[in-house]
């Protein structure tokens, strides 16, 4: 069961929307959930999948997995390329070799992209 707060702090149901897309570690079809920066794709298989993806609606309302944004920046530890990831202290660039490769760096806050 899914719950969120609504505009008065009462805990309230969510029904769970299932969509078209599947996860890309293990097939199963993702869901959309809620968090602190808006909706998002999350695989139905948790906890033994906890693969999510950032979304966004199309013309027709139907929710498309974002693209990594990818620059280029290359990872000096294995040399991949670096992500524009969000995290709690803003954007920072995030290994695309993750989770085998955990190298992050940060973006001057005149840089970061919106």
């Amino acid at each position: 069961m899914n719950f969120t707060h609504d505009e008065n702090g009462k805990v309230k149901h969510v029904e769970t929307i299932t969509t078209d897309v599947k996860c890309n570690k293990c097939g199963k079809p993702m869901i959309i959930k809620e968090g602190r920066f808006g909706q998002f794709l999350a695989c139905s298989g948790y906890p033994e999948c906890k693969n999510t993806m950032t979304a966004t609606k199309d013309e027709n309302g139907a929710f498309v997995p974002q693209e990594v944004q990818t620059t280029e920046e290359v990872c000096e530890l294995c040399g991949k390329p670096m992500a524009i990831k969000r995290g709690r202290f803003g954007q920072f660039l995030g290994c695309t070799g993750y989770p085998e490769c955990k190298n992050i760096k940060k973006i001057p806050k005149s840089k970061a992209v919106e």
